[in-house]
């Protein structure tokens, strides 16, 4: 079944970089079908402007209702966003990764209908939270198969840290915002991009940053962004992008500097992911490798 899901994905994402095939449709969602939640609450409107609003899809699922603004006057630039949108609801047939069931008009505006995530993004959550080394360790393992999902269609999020993240009321992660995903041969991000995340990017795109992304890349960010998790703060807080890139360009790293573990397994944990960011900051260059660590130390440390 997910090996069906993949080859799709990896056809579709192929017609939206060639501009050739069909022109694809998201689902349609009628405003009727979106009601306000029975029991309201604080985190009900969300965002810099509170226009993130959180509706029951169908009475019984929680959805956030983003604004989508689509340009019908761009008829090309219309078609891609369609096809992306289309890519994006196949690429939640993947557990960690957020749904998407489409896209509403509300009151004249059109909007995406996402998953609702109660704990609001990763980053948001450890800025409130002090996550448990466990909890922390299966965040980070549910991550690692939502990349290693998109990697098996050819797909790169480009864009990995914990502000990407979503946590859900049990406290499970999906992976979110690829509005600058694309595929392995996928044009790379703006220099305006690269001011927002250098902090999490990979040597080899500061020193270029037409330099084609590839999965080392992608693997270097999700480093940076299990050394974010774990630490609980973003890297490199407080520089600059040319300290940042002066930094890592010398071969240097953040530090990883653990105080006292608790207990064993809490050691073992830590252990596990130091392991896995210092792969990703200097060695590994295929995600097997990544995952099979993530997995195999879960396995012995919490079943054997």
């Amino acid at each position: 079944m997910m090996n069906t899901v993949i080859e799709e994905l990896r056809l579709m994402r192929i017609s939206l970089e060639s501009g050739k095939g069909p022109v694809t449709k998201p689902k349609q969602i009628a405003q009727s079908n979106l009601t306000d939640p029975l029991i309201a609450d604080d985190s009900d409107f969300r965002g810099s402007n509170k226009k993130i609003v959180r509706k029951s899809y169908k009475t019984t699922i929680n959805v956030a209702c983003i604004p989508f603004v689509l340009n019908e006057m761009d008829q090309e630039g219309y078609d891609r966003k369609d096809k992306q949108l289309v890519i994006l609801s196949k690429l939640s047939e993947c557990t960690n990764i957020l749904k998407f069931y489409g896209l509403a008009n509300l009151d004249g505006l059109n909007h995406l209908v996402v998953e609702w995530a109660q704990y609001g993004t990763l980053r948001e959550t450890y800025e409130a939270y002090d996550i448990p080394w466990t909890r922390k360790l299966h965040i980070a393992t549910d991550i690692c198969r939502a990349i290693t999902f998109l990697h098996s269609a050819e797909i790169y999020h480009h864009d990995l840290r914990c502000e990407n993240v979503m946590l859900t009321d049990h406290l499970e992660p999906k992976l979110a915002n690829f509005e600058y995903a694309r595929g392995a041969s996928g044009t790379t991000s703006s220099i305006g991009d690269l001011m927002r995340i250098v902090h999490w990017l990979a040597p080899i795109k500061m020193i270029d940053k037409n330099t084609r992304y590839t999965a080392k890349c992608e693997i270097f960010s999700f480093g940076m962004l299990l050394w974010e998790l774990t630490f609980e703060v973003s890297p490199y807080q407080g520089w600059d992008m040319d300290k940042v890139q002066a930094h890592v360009l010398q071969g240097k790293r953040e530090k990883i500097t653990f105080g006292p573990a608790a207990n064993e397994r809490e050691s073992d944990i830590q252990k596990c992911l130091e392991y896995v960011i210092r792969e990703g900051m200097y060695k590994i260059d295929t995600f097997f490798w990544i995952n099979s660590g993530l997995y195999n130390n879960f396995r012995f440390i919490f079943f054997f």
